[in-house]
C-alpha cells in the first residue's frame, strides 16, 4: 500500500509539469502490448528510442522501471486510480 501511495503521489506530481505528461498517456499502451516496446511505439506514433527514453524519464522521476512487470502495474494501477479521482 504504501508503494501504491508512492507512485500515485509521483504520478499526481508528474502529471503538474506538461513536460512529463507522458506517463499517463504512455503506460496503457504499454500494458496493452505487454511491455514490448517496438509495438507500444508503432501504436504511440514514436520512435523506439523516444519511447526508451521516456521509459527512463518515468523511471528516474518516480523511482519505478515501466519495463519490470511488477512496476509497470503498480503505476497503471496508480494512473488508473488518478483518472478514476479526477
Amino acid at each position: 500500500m504504501q508503494k501504491l501511495k508512492r507512485s500515485l503521489l509521483s504520478i499526481r506530481l508528474l502529471n503538474k509539469r506538461s513536460r512529463n505528461m507522458h506517463i499517463v498517456c504512455l503506460l496503457p499502451y504499454l500494458m496493452e502490448c505487454y511491455l514490448h516496446i517496438r509495438q507500444a511505439a508503432e501504436k504511440l506514433y514514436i520512435h523506439r528510442n523516444t519511447l526508451i527514453y521516456r521509459l527512463k524519464k518515468i523511471k528516474q522521476d518516480t523511482g519505478y522501471d515501466p519495463q519490470i512487470s511488477q512496476d509497470a502495474v503498480s503505476l497503471r494501477l496508480a494512473v488508473w486510480i488518478y483518472r478514476t479521482l479526477r
